[in-house]
């Protein structure tokens, strides 16, 4: 993986993230989010991180 495709995956987990962690406590809003849950759990799985991925499924 180049270098600046590891910069594209890290902003973009970096901004899903932030939208997640944004959006705790609004249920309404939290519940139609569970594709960047999703997202982040198949990108981190991708690259190895087991503990990310597994996480992110459990909130997805």
């Amino acid at each position: 993986m180049t270098a600046s495709l590891w910069d594209q995956f890290v902003a973009g987990s970096g901004r899903d993230a932030a939208t997640l962690s944004e959006s705790v406590g609004d249920r309404g809003v939290l519940g139609g989010l569970g594709y960047i849950a999703f997202r982040i759990a198949l990108s981190s799985l991708g690259i190895g991180a087991e503990p990310i991925g597994k996480l992110a499924i459990a909130v997805e």
